[in-house]
């Protein structure tokens, strides 16, 4: 028997093995954390259309915190990126966490993931300053605070998402609109520039109309967010491939092309596509539940009320970060229908999520027998011009 062949193959199988579960991993955080940042911005940006018929508390668990938590997830997802791209492939296991070799530095996978790392970031003052925003006394600084930074970190969203572009080569139209990391390019594009046209717009907002605070600034960050959660989507379907490393990781994609084409095996098989569609519908479950817990830490009467939504929350987040660990169904046939179980189960607690969060917006309650305020009814001038 060849021992020096069997530990060399050995070895290498351990290694891809090692590789592979790091690169599934933070890609699969990078893409949920930003779909459900980017629900939660489309929710809070749609919701802002109706905001003059809210209640205060009702407005502050709709509009302001799916705000604030969204931009913690877009955050968290942009650090993620940048360490996986900045960890990948080093010669040694010593974890990098913020600087790397200033020559690989430079290159566009490290720099654009950097850029849309400050930019959230900074875009991160804003959503922070929304609920402890300044008085009406001082109005002025009050926007500053919010769309000073916002417009900033805009600018550091179409930094990123240009030398995301220019790095994944989005104007070989013929080849790259067939692949699912040329519309992740073109989506974060079109969404970046949405954010930036909004926030630019925000930095006027007390001399605009309610008319045209809606169309150029709340519509273009409901777009702008919707566009971002498409990306994500398309993430999800990458990482269901196994096309690691979101946008930022090129060469490691045309190597798998590249093996594709030469019939050579994965290291693991893909997931279901089925699991995409559940995990956006988890997502959606998610973000309805920290609006639940936004509006009972807030309105609730008892304690009760707020840990139950807080575990409702916990429960969501529980079932989410199972594909962190299940890449694929289960081989037996018991495990299967056990999954089918779960996935039965969830569906209808995200279902009475939605029916509660409709209900919130409706009538600023939960409760169903009492309605406190004319929901969904969309912003009006002083005038009453639509």
């Amino acid at each position: 028997m060849n021992f020096e062949g069997f530990l060399e193959f050995i070895t290498t199988k351990c290694s891809q093995e090692s590789e592979w579960e790091f690169r599934h991993t933070l890609t699969y955080w990078i893409a949920i954390t930003t779909l459900i940042g980017s629900i939660l911005f489309t929710l809070g940006s749609f919701m802002w259309l109706f905001d003059d018929s809210f209640t205060t508390n009702t407005s502050l668990a709709l509009v302001t915190y799916p705000f604030l938590a969204g931009g913690v997830l877009f955050s968290i997802s942009s650090y993620i990126a940048y360490y996986e791209v900045i960890n990948d492939q080093k010669a040694d296991d010593k974890q990098i966490w913020f600087t790397c070799d200033k020559d690989f530095m430079f290159k566009p996978g490290p720099l654009g993931s950097l850029s849309f790392n400050i930019g959230t970031t900074v875009f991160g003052i804003a959503v922070f300053a929304g609920p402890f925003a300044a008085t009406t006394s001082d109005k002025q600084h009050e926007e500053m605070l919010n769309y000073g930074p916002s417009f900033i970190g805009c600018i550091f969203f179409c930094i990123g998402s240009f030398i995301e572009c220019r790095h994944n080569k989005v104007w070989e139209v013929a080849t790259g609109i067939r692949t699912l990391v040329w519309w992740v390019c073109m989506n974060n594009a079109t969404g970046s520039l949405f954010f930036t046209f909004a926030s630019g717009f925000g930095i006027f907002y007390d001399e605009l109309t309610n008319t045209e605070t809606s169309n150029l600034i709340i519509w273009p960050y409901t777009i702008g967010s919707f566009q971002f959660a498409i990306a994500a989507c398309l993430q999800v379907a990458m990482w269901k491939r196994n096309l690691f490393g979101a946008g930022w990781m090129r060469e490691l994609m045309e190597q798998q092309w590249k093996d594709k084409d030469e019939h050579k095996p994965l290291i693991k098989a893909e997931t279901n596509w089925m699991m995409i569609a559940v995990l956006f519908i988890y997502s959606i479950g998610a973000s309805l539940a920290v609006v639940e817990v936004a509006f009972q830490g807030l309105n609730g009467d008892t304690y009760a009320e707020i840990v139950t939504a807080i575990f409702g929350l916990l429960i969501m987040l529980g079932v989410i970060s199972l594909g962190a660990v299940l890449h694929s169904k289960p081989p037996t046939q018991a495990y299967q229908y056990m999954f089918i179980g779960l996935h039965c189960i969830m569906m209808v607690f995200v279902s009475a999520k939605v029916a509660q969060v409709y209900h919130l917006s409706k009538c600023c309650t939960l409760n169903e027998n009492q309605c406190l305020c004319n929901g969904l009814m969309y912003n009006t001038d002083e005038h009453g011009e639509k």
